[in-house]
């Protein structure tokens, strides 16, 4: 019996955390297509300038719930 107030090892309170969610921008890099929607993007917004505008354009591209997805 554990001195911790647990019932077994298998206790939930003892099992890791879950994987956090995937970031749309970690999505879009293994994506076969990133390049086309980047080219895309800087065509259409003049964002480049500013610190993190990578994650901004996966987010509003939708990179995390995209259908045309494909392993690159």
């Amino acid at each position: 019996m554990f001195d911790a107030g647990y019932q077994t090892p298998q206790d939930p309170r003892l099992q890791p955390p879950a994987e956090p969610p995937e970031k749309p921008v970690d999505v879009m890099d293994g994506c076969a297509h990133a390049a086309a929607c980047q080219r895309v993007w800087t065509e259409h917004v003049d964002a480049r300038e500013f610190v993190g505008w990578e994650e901004e354009m996966a987010r509003l591209l939708g990179c995390d719930t995209c259908e045309l997805w494909e392993e690159g």
